[in-house]
């Protein structure tokens, strides 16, 4: 709370990284940007965004923590390490 961007995105981040794959993280903000720049992150870096509620000073979101998808380059330098 009270807080603009890029910082909840930046403390999202930092929070995320020490979830566990499937665990939800709860955001809370004031700062209706949060409502763009959360979803377009999650985008971005894999997680799955549940959604927000929203009452008369806060807006709560969820984003659901996901393992990283390897990029095609990743998957043939795997195979070649077999």
């Amino acid at each position: 709370m009270g807080f603009f961007c890029p910082i909840p995105i930046i403390k999202t981040n930092a929070r995320i990284r020490g979830m566990q794959e499937g665990e939800t993280l709860e955001v809370i903000s004031d700062d209706r940007v949060i409502l763009v720049d959360l979803p377009n992150w999650c985008r971005g870096t894999g997680h799955e965004y549940l959604g927000y509620l929203e009452d008369e000073r806060e807006i709560h979101l969820f984003v659901k923590k996901r393992g990283r998808k390897a990029s095609p380059s990743q998957g043939k330098e795997r195979e070649s390490l077999k």
